[in-house]
């Protein structure tokens, strides 16, 4: 999970073309950086990679980019040729990382080495001072000539290391595939598979596809690794398998007795209250007809007493109270029954009448203004051509108003026929 910037260096030299590795060195090499790129990518997505070859010349295949498909494709580019210049590729690789795009990520440098070291241990020490100056972790795998760069390369890590961050991982020829070699290494077990899990198995898991088996296995194992841990701070052992298995049948007999108490408690409850409700009530000696004894009677008990008597003198016998409630209930069922009748028979009258039109206010001030003579003759003489004073004239003003009088009358009249029925009614 950490974020990295790692640099892969590949030997491309001559040596390897042998074929002590299946099929040969170069392609056991490719195979085991194809699995260290995928895991630095899967661990981290931000991560980054470079690739980067040394053999006849150092040629930087690849910048840091997280970019799988671009890496794996450059893997197949490299071809054996010429001598491995162990130095100098280092020097680039550093260089590359001190160009990264953000400083967050820790700089690391993967070297693979299939040849003789041709370096002396001066050269070596003087470039891990400086790799260790740079806070660069390096990390050596050394196969195929491993006798020869044994002790330069052990002195190499040796100088360069810084708090466990560096490793060398040696594969003798014909100890079986390189990828598997450098999965079960102590360089990347905690990165082919969980701490604790062996890391054959990661193999066997197939962690490389199946990213979140991987994450499930961490998860499980720290949180076991957290537990030991906090028993351990506690004072005690950790607990056994046996333990384990006697504190959760523990726990579940105390899950059930608990369930069964909440199951009862209801049940219990319930049986109270029948009881209750069957037991008839404790019954005062008023009920029973005899006579207290008031001397053994506290003041409590006597005043408790007198109230109950009080009580019964003033309720009627069921009987009594069965027919009062009777006979009163049935003048009331008659009294609604004759309010719902009539109140029936008014709407059926309502809904008869027929219904007067809405009155025209504009039409009645219209009739207001023809039944004043003086407004009339003065808009007459208004008009140019008529002469108010004509006898023709007035008549027709005299006629105007006589109509207006009999429809007031009229009106009046309909008015006071109306007033009369809603009496008789």
């Amino acid at each position: 999970m950490v974020l990295e910037a790692t640099v892969l260096c590949l030997d491309s030299s001559d040596f390897m073309r042998n074929g002590d590795f299946v099929p040969t060195r170069l392609q056991a090499q490719r195979d085991a950086a194809n699995l260290v790129v995928g895991t630095k990518l899967r661990d981290n997505p931000e991560s980054t990679v470079g690739l980067l070859s040394m053999g006849q010349k150092i040629d930087v295949l690849s910048t840091l980019t997280r970019d799988k498909g671009k890496v794996l494709a450059c893997l197949h580019e490299i071809k054996a040729a010429g001598a491995c210049d162990f130095v100098s590729a280092i020097q680039v690789a550093q260089l590359i990382l001190k160009h990264r795009q953000s400083k967050n990520h820790r700089q690391r440098i993967i070297v693979f080495v299939g040849s003789p070291v041709n370096a002396n241990e001066k050269q070596l020490t003087t470039l891990a001072k400086k790799l260790k100056k740079s806070n660069v972790s390096v990390d050596i795998i050394s196969f195929g000539e491993e006798d020869v760069n044994q002790a330069k390369l052990e002195s190499f890590i040796s100088t360069v290391n810084k708090e466990d961050n560096s490793h060398l991982v040696v594969v003798p020829s014909g100890s079986g595939r390189l990828s598997d070699s450098i999965m079960s290494s102590p360089m990347f077990a905690t990165e082919a598979a969980p701490s604790g899990v062996p890391a054959g198995m990661g193999g066997d898991l197939d962690l490389e596809n199946d990213p979140e088996l991987a994450m499930a296995l961490r998860i499980s194992l720290e949180e076991e690794r957290q537990r030991q841990q906090r028993a351990q701070t506690e004072g005690g052992e950790a607990p056994t398998g046996q333990e384990q298995e006697q504190e959760q049948q523990g726990e579940g007999a105390a899950t059930t007795a608990a369930t069964g108490d909440a199951q009862a408690a209801p049940q219990q409850q319930q049986q109270q209250q029948q009881a209750a409700t069957s037991q008839p009530e404790t019954q005062t000696p008023a009920a029973t007809g005899g006579m207290p004894n008031f001397d053994a009677m506290t003041e409590e008990e006597m005043l408790q007493y007198a109230m109950q008597m009080s009580l019964q003198d003033q309720q009627p016998s069921g009987s009594e109270a069965m027919d009062t409630g009777k006979d009163e209930s049935e003048p009331a069922a008659k009294a609604s029954k004759l309010e719902g009748d009539e109140s029936a028979k008014k709407a059926e009258e309502e809904a008869a009448k027929p219904q007067e039109p809405p009155k025209d206010e504009a039409a009645e001030s219209a009739m207001d203004i023809f039944q004043d003579p003086a407004y009339l003759t003065g808009l007459l003489g208004e008009l140019p051509g008529v002469d108010p004073s004509d006898a023709q004239v007035q008549e027709m003003l005299a006629s105007l108003a006589g109509s207006a009088q009999k429809d007031d009358k009229k009106k009046e009249g309909d008015d006071d026929k109306k007033k009369e029925g809603d009496g008789d009614k």
